[in-house]
């Protein structure tokens, strides 16, 4: 696609689009110049500092041959810029403008290429690849040339010379185009060739004979000839970063008008008058404040040409000879050392190559982000790597092909190209005009100039240190690094096994170590490990330790998880891993897919061996393979090498590679010992050199394709067990008794590791026990030392994992020989693989000996005595391939970890850098031999089979039920939806059914009397007697008629099963059922509901539904979404028992849904739609993405709570008309459990069984169901949709009191009892507090309150003098001693002598549902029931939707059944009016008439506000886990601001408000007590500095302290000390929420930071003391 023309204008014909007015806009250069343009301001005058571009002519350099000191490096002079650009003699600004607001069209090349990294090669590369030779390899004769250009047309815009193309010109070549022979920079050409005539710059002017020596650079060419070369056209450049670069490359641009007024270069316009007129610009939104509605996509291609900066700094340094000042001194050129390391003020052309290649990351970032999201739109930014395309030509070539999207690249035509682009031959072309460009172009040559002399490595390290300063993080560099390194590190020491038999065929690998004695050159002095001849005896923890490393598109970087760099994870997504699997490469996974089916083909073109296996004695999965190789007597037909360990650039093999096209000379007879190592990653390399993969072991490798046959450990042991039994070579087993126990099966039922009746059995250990195992060993090593040995919730979560699954073995193991009954199998190698190292390696390396929950070593220990004896038992089968010295490699991972972060560091190392290993003392690995030597002793007999795990189609990644049919799927996810359509959503036993009949009803069934319609019953529609998926239909009566006659065939019941619980419908029906229509589906998440209910979709012309983001055209979503959801015990439970009881109870039902391990599995759990966890997941995501009023989330628990409101709340959504009783009790009546049974003639007797809350209490035990709220927490903890669930997996509310209020004393410490879930109620469901939980939500102010009544209706109508239905008083309130808020309403009954005609009760304390009272409520409807009462029901019942917290006091009336007033203040006027004065006084009341107005003020602009803000400050302290911040500490001293205030006012009046108590005065008493008891040490104000003192005893509030005890003698009788404790429960439970609503829980719940608690009846004693002398009137 085109780049769009600028608009058009009416009024102003200059500004029509080019090529769509009759009178085109001319030629306009004149743009802004982007602040990085700036000339460099000696440019002018004195070349010597210059910068010499690769291009630039010896001229402008000065005469160096008299030179006898180092030329000075001259200070610029500074200019009016934030940043200066230098550049070359040769740059001309305003023609750098002109490209940057270049008109790109979509198949223009803009090739960005730093200084010396391969600029002229690549524009060979593409010109030759683009224009030049043909498909048959032969070069094609030249276009048209541009010497016919249109003089008129606008120089920007293209000539299409597409039909001229194979015209052949009589007198010109192809060297008559730009960037031909060489790049022509458009920076460096006038914009005509009658400017470059005149020359208004003066650039020919500043070196000698500067015309000729511009043209000998770029070519007599002017921008022209640029705009108008043939298409594709390549723009390249050394200009860079989305400042420099056209801004039509990047998405936001769009066209301007720039008029006269802008243009005020007076000369520019005398010279070029001819050429300048108004016309379009391009802007870019990205530096515009303002939204364009016509911004415009980016367009055209971006390649960047990449080197590694050391060779560069080389290259630089040899430009045009050497310099005669040498490495460090040269700061008159770029080579320079010391200058090319100026990364501030450099003064080379383009400035710092640290910064060039930092930009243009960015920009390939910005190109590469814009088109993410969009499948359809390939990459328009490639980053091309100078190393990888001298070493892999071919591979790099075929990607340059994909990107610029050409027909597929034909040998002759790559070899032609190949050819073409070699040094020699473009030196030949080029006729010497670039013979200091071509120089040498190798890898490596840095070598020669760095660290010469005594620098000791300084340089190398200086040098890393300012790449990682400047480039740490930076995508684009990092694959650099590699090529940066003085050597590979990390290398093991010289002890190594021999491997010669393995290569020739031997049987054994030789256990022989090989000490070089002479060798001083790679041996560290401190290794220790000269003269070891044990293997055992080796000590790998004083090697130095490796970078870990990994390969991204074939270039070796660091390993962006170890690294620290975070910014790199942005990097990795955007890259596909490589697989290598033969069933990826052939089709199939069996033996055939690697050699011939006639299995002859077993030795390679050398006579050898054809495959070959890289393996390692440390990794556990390339054991498996290793040890199947060995066990299966193999030897002789798959040679294997076995690497000495790991190293800065993976997997080694010191000794060099066993097998073609690697093999040595010295296999041959040669015994040259001077041989290099060889590294896996070579092989990766030559399988695939653009894969982006793990280096890992083990390999399978062709030597006659030269490819990858696979690196999956389990699919190589498959292999392997069928090649095995297919070839007749006459292979031994080794040991020969192995095949007394090993299987059966394959050809001529002969001996196999994978029987065919144990082979389902196989794989589930190997997914669910093996692979799991292995996987949480090395997550608890690697994150142990990745986050600096701290143990993180990860680490915890794995270390728990693997002891769960020794147990799990332990208990397996004790039944049976071995995993799956008396027959050696793959599932057997493959846990020795890993067990073999755990008391060697794991054990120790690891750091999991001391955890909890670790039970100590296997072999050395009597914890795990069946695994024990089960390991020696395999060991005496697989002795031969067990060599416990390289185990001891696990020992690397802290050291490997550690350096791979120092790598990143921006800090010079030097040999004070080396790191230290953490062990003191190494696993003595004689013992453990001699341990596993001993005789195993009788292993039990004979097995009983756990039922395998079937094997089930998926779709998205989600196991579907036999029914599915993916062809109804495709109809439903692109069904055309109505807005009034509904998607019921809802998960397996979830309430599907249910919910189907009240959806029905409501729409269908009933009218507003509560009479049934024609449609109630009426079968003939769908979704009537039951839910009627829409993937189990056939997609029409036609599809049924044809496919019925092969259902009947394959099953004896044909479609009876489907249509029995589906009814007989086909998906025609659910299209044309009456409106509003109703899908009822499983199906769940934006991957599998139909793609029109989101917004951003679009309608082909096919019919299909293709996503486009509502910002490019997309559509926004239709029809309403409700989405089920159960609480997930009693979802297990009610599958447990779906269809009956299974025989094999919970944990062995793996063949049903309802076992509960494989409910619980969230990686390969088989049930249909797969493990709920995920499908709430997935359901929370597409709510997430709809709008409010588009989507309901059903609570199944809400509903059969409370159905009647949740009935008028699914009416509501629904929006159809008011509810009435009568159709709500008639619906109520319809979906009852016993009337759907009855109604439905047993059809669902299945679907319906209990459906009641809380039935899983009554099934299997405390240890299951605690595993299973950690499955909850980690995979939905902190999802809004799931949290309403985990109130109904409790089986007792957690965090209750311990006693009750009456049975406290001053000696009860509440801090004992344990912490709750800080709770609030989101419409009628009890959910962990957000304001709490989310770290976005700010604490809300304790004052607020939801039920607040009115002062016309409520206020007046309230008469507290009524009683109940019982006789007991009609208003009741619930109260709590602790909150601040409650106690003066406490306070105030006793004053106002109202204990008689309001009853109360007191709340014993906070509980994870809420205020808790442990002995029940004292009030209609709730007195008599035996047990706790929660607040929450108060709420509940008040409102059964509500959203809001869980105060109190809460002012209950018994009568109506609903919440007078939970606001503090308001409640206490109302007591107050309605007792008139205090008790005990006929003329005081706590709301005088004339002090009215004082009392509100001083209730809500001081005390209301202090109370908030010191409980306030509080949460929020132990929401930020305790850490004092700014804000904080302003909040506090705001507080005690107040109270120096306050102290102030009580100096002058006995009260708040005047001389009589008002009830102002009883929320500040209650504050003044709770701060002293309670609030200044748990909520950490004693701390506070400079106003952490006490208020009362502290001595610096005298005024406070008297009116404190004046309060006291009044409301003694009514302050609850011994319950003020409450409060330090409170930082405690606010961690306990946070951790429990965290997938990553914290590691340990925080402590309340103070040792010890006021002591209360001290600060009673205190109270009771005389208030001395007060303030009279």
């Amino acid at each position: 696609m085109t780049t769009p023309p600028p608009p058009a204008s009416s009024t102003n014909p200059k500004l029509a689009a080019p090529g769509t007015g009759s009178n085109p806009p001319p030629y306009r250069h004149r743009a802004i110049l982007p602040k990085c343009f700036r000339t460099h301001p000696n440019n002018n005058n004195n070349h010597q500092y210059d910068d010499d571009d690769d291009d630039d002519d010896e001229t402008s350099a000065p005469d160096l041959a008299d030179a006898t000191a180092i030329t000075p490096l001259p200070t610029p002079t500074p200019l009016p810029t934030t940043r200066t650009l230098p550049v070359p003699w040769w740059f001309l600004p305003r023609s750098a403008r002109l490209f940057q607001t270049l008109p790109l069209l979509s198949d223009d090349v803009v090739v960005s290429s730093g200084i010396k990294m391969g600029t002229t090669w690549m524009n060979r590369i593409l010109s030759l690849l683009l224009h030049e030779v043909g498909d048959d390899g032969e070069f094609l004769p030249p276009p048209r040339p541009p010497d016919c250009i249109d003089r008129h047309h606008d120089h920007r815009q293209p000539h299409d010379h597409r039909q001229n193309d194979r015209q052949l010109h009589p007198h010109r070549g192809h060297d008559s185009f730009p960037n031909r022979r060489g790049q022509t920079y458009p920076e460096a050409c006038y914009a005509t060739r009658s400017l470059r005539d005149r020359d208004p710059d003066g650039i020919f002017s500043r070196v000698p004979d500067g015309r000729a020596a511009h043209a000998g650079i770029f070519g007599d060419f002017a921008w022209e000839d640029l705009a108008g070369q043939p298409r594709p056209r390549v723009f390249a450049t050394h200009l860079f970063g989305r400042r420099c670069l056209p801004v039509g490359l990047f998405d936001g641009w769009w066209w301007g008008d720039l008029g006269e007024n802008e243009d005020d270069d007076r000369e520019e316009r005398e010279e070029e008058e001819d050429e300048r007129e108004k016309g379009p610009k391009f802007h870019n939104s990205s530096n515009n404040d303002n939204n364009n509605d016509n911004d415009n996509k980016g367009t055209g291609r971006l390649i960047v040409v990449l080197r590694n900066a050391k060779d560069t700094l080389a290259s630089l340094h040899h430009f045009r000879g050497l310099p005669l000042d040498g490495w460090r001194g040269n700061h008159h050129g770029p080579g320079s050392f010391r200058r090319f390391l100026m990364v501030d003020d450099c003064p080379n052309a383009m400035g710092n190559a640290f910064l060039w290649i930092k930009e243009n990351d960015e920009a390939v970032r910005s190109i590469l982000d814009d088109t993410r999201d969009d499948d359809h739109t390939p990459p328009r930014a490639l980053v091309v790597y100078y190393e990888a395309l001298l070493r892999h030509f071919p591979s790099q070539l075929q990607r340059l092909r994909s990107f610029l999207s050409l027909p597929p690249l034909t040998p002759q035509k790559l070899s032609a190209v190949q050819a073409a682009c070699s040094f020699s031959a473009m030196s030949d072309v080029a006729a010497g005009r670039f013979r200091q460009t071509t120089r040498k172009g190798g890898i490596g040559d840095w070598r020669r100039h760095f660290d010469r002399g005594e620098t000791n490595g300084a340089e190398s390290r200086e040098f890393d240190a300012v790449f990682n300063r400047v480039l740490n993080g930076v995508g684009c560099a990092e694959p650099l690094r590699f090529f940066q390194w003085g050597e590979v590190g990390g290398l093991p020491s010289r002890w190594r096994r021999r491997r010669r038999s393995g290569r020739g065929g031997g049987k054994e690998m030789e256990v022989e170590m090989e000490v070089d004695e002479n060798d001083n050159d790679n041996d560290n002095d401190d290794d220790g490990d000269d003269g070891v001849k044990n293997e055992l005896d080796v000590d790998p923890t004083t090697w130095d330790g490796y970078a870990i490393v990994k390969l991204r598109e074939g270039m070796i970087v660091p390993h962006h998880r170890f690294s620290g760099v975070e910014s790199l994870m942005d990097v990795e997504r955007r890259l596909v891993p490589t697989e290598f699997r033969c069933s990826e490469r052939h089709g199939s996974g069996d033996v055939a897919a690697f050699v011939s089916p006639d299995f002859e083909e077993t030795h390679g073109v050398d006579g050898g061996p054809r495959y070959h296996l890289f393996v390692a004695g440390s990794d556990p999965s390339a054991l498996l393979v290793a040890m199947t190789r060995t066990l299966l007597g193999l030897e002789g037909l798959l040679s294997m090498d076995v690497a000495d360990g790991q190293s800065g650039a993976g997997w080694v093999f010191l000794d060099g590679a066993g097998c073609l096209p690697w093999k040595r000379k010295k296999d041959c007879g040669d015994d040259n010992d001077d041989d290099e190592p060889f590294w896996l990653y070579e092989v990766y390399q030559l399988g695939d050199p653009l894969c982006t993969t793990e280096i890992s072991v083990p390999v399978l490798w062709d030597t006659v394709e030269e490819k990858i046959v696979s690196n999956d450990s389990w699919e190589i042991t498959k292999l392997l067990s069928d090649f095995a039994t297919h070839v007749d070579a006459g292979l031994g087993f080794s040991p020969e008794n192995v095949k007394d126990v090993i299987g059966k099966g394959g050809r001529d039922d002969r001996p196999t590791l994978f029987p065919d009746d144990v082979k389902e059995e196989i794989e589930r250990l190997h997914s669910r026990i093996c692979r799991p195992l292995i996987d949480a060993i090395e997550t608890a090593g690697t994150e142990y030392f990745r986050h600096g040995q701290s143990i993180t919730a990860v680490v915890s979560e794995a270390r728990n994992e693997v002891f769960a699954k020794l147990l799990e073995l332990e208990r397996l193991l004790g039944t049976r020989r071995f995993a799956t009954g008396d027959n050696l199998t793959a599932a057997d190698i493959h846990l020795a693989s890993c067990l073999f190292q755990y008391d060697a390696a794991y054990l120790d390396a690891y750091k999991l000996r001391h955890c909890e929950g670790c039970k100590g070593p296997i072999l050395l220990g009597d914890s795990y005595p069946s695994l024990k004896a089960y390991l020696r038992d395999l060991y005496g089968f697989l002795q031969t391939s067990v060599h416990f010295g390289y185990y001891r490699h696990h020992f690397r991972l802290q050291k490997a970890i550690e350096r791979t972060k120092q790598l990143y560091s921006c800090e010079v190392l030097d040999e004070t850098s080396r790191i230290q290993s953490i062990y003191d003392k190494l696993p003595d690995l004689h013992a453990i031999l001699e341990s596993i030597e001993k005789p195993a002793g009788e292993r039990p007999k004979g097995s009983t089979a756990v039922s395998s795990t079937p094997q089930v189609a998926k779709v998205e990644g989600v196991p579907v039920p036999f029914w599915f049919r993916n062809d109804s799927f495709q109809l439903f996810r692109d069904l055309d939806l109505r807005d009034d359509d509904i998607i019921l959503s809802s998960g397996v036993k979830m309430g599907t059914t249910w919910v189907t009949k009240i959806l029905n009803s409501l729409l269908h069934d009933f009218d507003d009397d509560g009479n049934t319609t024609p449609f109630y019953m009426d079968d003939s529609f769908p979704n009537r007697l039951g839910q009627t998926y829409p993937d189990a239909l056939f997609p029409s009566r036609e599809v049924l008629k044809r496919e019925m006659a092969d259902l009947i065939a394959k099953t004896p019941k044909g479609r009876e099963p489907v249509a029995s619980n589906f009814g007989d419908f086909v998906f025609d029906d659910l299209i044309h059922q009456p409106t509003p229509r109703l899908f009822s589906s499983h199906l769940f998440g934006k991957k599998l509901l139909p793609k029109q209910l989101f917004d951003g979709w679009i309608k082909e012309h096919d019919g299909m539904i293709t996503t486009l983001p509502l910002s490019q055209g997309g559509q926004k979503g239709k029809g309403r979404l409700i989405v089920v959801v159960r609480n997930l015990k009693d979802t297990l439970t009610s599958l447990h028992f779906f269809r009956g009881e299974p025989k094999d109870g919970w944990d062995g039902n793996e063949h049903g849904p309802g076992s509960f391990r494989r409910f619980i599995d969230l990686q390969s759990c088989p049930n249909a739609y797969g493990d709920s966890f995920n499908w709430i997941k997935h359901s929370a995501e597409a709510v997430d993405a709809m709008s409010p009023d588009r989507v309901l989330v059903i609570y199944y628990e809400a509903l059969k709570a409370n159905f009647p409101a949740q009935l008028r709340r699914i009416n509501d959504f629904l929006a159809l008309p008011p509810l009435t009783e009568a159709k709500s009790r008639a619906i109520s009546d319809a979906c009852s459990a016993s009337k759907m049974r009855s109604e439905t003639g047993g059809r669902f007797k299945y679907s319906i069984r209990k459906g009641s809350i809380g039935d899983w209490v009554n099934y299997l035990d405390e240890e299951r169901w605690n595993k299973l709220d950690r499955v909850f927490n980690k995979s939905l903890g902190g999802i809004d949709l799931a949290e309403p669930l985990r109130f109904f997996h409790y089986k007792e509310i957690p965090g209750m009191p311990l006693v009750s209020w009456q049975d406290c004393d001053l000696e009860t410490d509440q801090r004992s009892w344990p912490p709750y879930l800080c709770v609030s109620l989101r419409e009628g469901m009890v959910v962990p507090d957000p304001e709490i939980v989310n770290a976005n939500y700010d604490i809300g102010s304790v004052l607020s309150s939801t039920f607040r009544f009115s002062s016309s209706s409520s206020e007046t109508s309230t008469n507290l003098d009524e009683t109940g239905t019982d006789g007991s008083p009609r208003y009741h309130l619930f109260l709590a001693p602790s909150d601040p808020l409650a106690s003066p309403i406490i306070a105030a009954l006793k004053l106002l002598g109202l204990e008689n005609k309001v009853s109360a009760d007191i709340s014993d304390g906070q509980s994870s549902a809420g205020w808790a009272f442990l002995n029940g409520a004292s009030c209609s409807p709730w007195n008599g029931r035996e047990g706790p009462f929660w607040l929450y029901e108060a709420y509940q019942l008040a409102d059964p939707l509500c959203t809001t917290k869980m105060s109190v006091p809460v002012l209950w009336d018994t009568v109506s059944e609903r919440i007078v007033s939970n606001d503090s203040w308001e409640i206490l006027k109302l007591l107050s009016r309605s007792s008139g004065s205090i008790a005990e006084s006929d003329d005081r009341s706590l709301f005088s008439e004339e002090l009215q107005l004082m009392i509100e003020a001083m209730f809500s602009e001081c005390i209301g506000p202090l109370i908030d803000d010191v409980v306030r400050t509080g949460l929020e302290y132990f929401k930020n886990d305790q850490n004092e911040t700014e804000r904080l500490q302003q909040a506090r001293k705001a507080a005690y601001t107040k109270l120096v205030h306050l102290d102030t006012v009580l100096g002058t009046t006995r009260y708040l408000v005047g001389d009589n108590m008002s009830a102002v005065d009883l929320y500040f008493s209650a504050f003044l007590f709770l701060f002293d008891a309670c609030y200044l040490d748990s909520f950490m104000f004693r701390d506070s500095e400079g106003f952490g003192v006490p208020i009362l005893s502290g001595g610096c509030y005298p005024n406070l302290t008297a009116y404190a005890r004046d309060m006291f003698r009044l409301l003694k009788s009514s302050v609850r000390f011994e319950s003020f404790g409450e409060v330090f429960r409170i930082g405690p439970s606010i961690a306990h929420t946070r951790q429990s609503c965290s997938s990553e829980s914290m590691d340990a719940l925080h402590e309340s930071a103070t040792a010890t608690v006021p002591s209360l009846s001290e600060i009673i004693d205190f109270l009771d003391q005389p208030s001395g002398v007060r303030p009279a009137k």
